[in-house]
């Protein structure tokens, strides 16, 4: 309800404004409860204007619609929060619900800290009763990797093949802002690579850093002679290889595809 008095106009002090509902209605206007067209006279004891039209809009204040609980990154603001109003209303924070002094929305949110918002219409000023928000606040760690990996380069190997133990791994070109780099990017030979992960909507500010190191095809090793022969019951030796290249000799044992960096002892027990 909006008492006629209050509508703002600009008009001689000698003169007195009536309000109606219609061009020829008798009986002037105390309130106004509906949004709508009115019509206004001027007066001055004796005479009268001719009534305008007016139009009218009552701003009724709806209260904004939040989660009670909201979960967001450290270092985040009031602008931050989720917050729904009605068409051509404005957030207005407090620290209280009872509190007369606004908060900017560049304030830095507090863990576990509650919030007050109403909508505010910043034309006429008027405003809605409050809702409250309680914040909390997590920072996501950087993921686990193993600081050096290793690649063939026959393998062409991407970003894709790098390894973190995480949720949501994305992979940069520095530890600090940087170039987010696309999972088929080749990997380059003694580059550092830098990971992140994102748990519950926040991406770790501190990443972990991976080093790699692509391989040429490694020349293969030398033995002194590829056949080896024992009388049945000897007592064999284990076998030994010259390294050519790389760090160190993979053994296998017949058509096995699993290796082992130990050299095997042949049995002189059987043929083989």
């Amino acid at each position: 309800t909006v008492n006629v008095a209050d509508i703002p106009m600009t008009i001689g002090a000698q003169f007195t404004a009536k309000w109606y509902e219609s061009m020829t209605a008798t009986t002037a206007l105390t309130t106004i409860t509906q949004t709508g067209t009115y019509y206004v006279e001027l007066t001055n004891g004796t005479c009268s204007s001719p009534r305008q039209p007016v139009q009218i809009e009552i701003i009724r204040p709806v209260l904004p619609i939040a989660d009670a609980d909201q979960s967001l990154c450290e270092d985040t603001t009031l602008a931050d929060l989720v917050v729904t109003l009605a068409n051509r209303f404005e957030s207005k924070w407090y620290a209280s619900e009872t509190a007369t002094e606004a908060l900017p929305d560049t304030t830095v949110l507090s863990n576990g800290t509650t919030y007050y918002v109403s909508s505010h219409f910043p034309q006429i000023g008027c405003e809605s009763e409050r809702i409250a928000i309680t914040v909390h606040l997590s920072r996501t760690p950087a993921p686990e990797a193993q600081a050096i990996q290793r690649f063939c380069l026959i393998n062409n190997p991407t970003v894709a093949n790098l390894t973190a133990e995480g949720t949501a791994i994305k992979w940069y070109d520095a530890p600090v802002g940087g170039t987010l780099i696309t999972p088929t990017t080749p990997l380059q030979d003694e580059a550092i690579y830098y990971a992140s992960q994102k748990l519950n909507n926040c991406e770790s500010e501190v990443r972990t850093a991976v080093q790699v190191f692509v391989e040429a095809i490694l020349e293969a090793p030398t033995v002194a002679t590829a056949d080896i022969y024992y009388a049945y019951g000897d007592t064999p030796v284990v076998l030994e290889a010259n390294l050519t290249s790389g760090d160190e000799l993979v053994w296998y044992v017949g058509d096995a595809t699993t290796g082992s960096t130990t050299a095997p002892t042949p049995s002189a027990n059987a043929v083989g």
